[in-house]
């Protein structure tokens, strides 16, 4: 009888083994597998090509409607400070979409991606890439958040392999500051 017991528990054990295993291979099946282009890894190129390579790196800034504007020279440390929330930002199906189309005039793959999650300061990121090779022509960011009772939209234009302009705009009541940078590593200034 003892020697009957035991076994049953044996066996009772391999089948709720079994049933535990197959409900974990449904989840894991039912796991959704979305990928979304790599956008983000082709910035961090980008931005290491900068990290890495000895370019001369200045940002001019200048607030619009006045006349004053000011040119300094940045540090790659300065430089990685910038590029620090853009290169981390996280795209996950939970908080963004996806789409894309070919521009046939400007030999172009547009990949749009935008917020999903009100939460989210990145609103949406334009990335236009070369048609034939994929390779990373410029990325547009629109970033919206509050400081305190500030309200502040950010729209990021990055030219890969060469410079990038930030335009920010500070909104208090009626009162708004829009303010231009422009960081350059390898553009031609005009």
């Amino acid at each position: 009888m003892y020697k009957i017991l035991i076994e049953l528990i044996f066996i009772g054990c391999i089948i709720t083994s079994c049933n535990t295993n197959h409900k974990a291979n449904i989840k894991e099946a039912k796991k959704d597998t979305v990928q979304f282009f790599p956008i983000i890894e082709l910035l961090r190129a980008d931005v290491d090509d900068v990290m890495k390579t000895p370019y001369f790196l200045y940002k001019t800034s200048q607030i619009l409607n006045k006349k004053k504007q000011d040119s300094i020279v940045i540090t790659r440390d300065d430089f990685l400070s910038f590029a620090k929330p853009l290169i981390d930002i996280k795209i996950s199906k939970e908080k963004y979409k996806e789409s894309f189309f070919e521009d046939l005039s400007t030999e172009s793959i547009s990949v749009i991606t935008t917020s999903t999650d009100t939460s989210s300061t990145i609103k949406s990121i334009t990335t236009l890439l070369n048609n034939k090779s994929n390779i990373l022509k410029s990325m547009y960011f629109t970033e919206n958040y509050f400081l305190g009772d500030t309200s502040v939209q950010k729209n990021i234009y990055w030219k890969a392999g060469k410079s990038v302009t930030i335009i920010t705009t500070k909104s208090i009541g009626k009162k708004e500051i829009t303010k231009k940078e422009f960081i350059n590593w390898n553009d031609k200034v005009e």
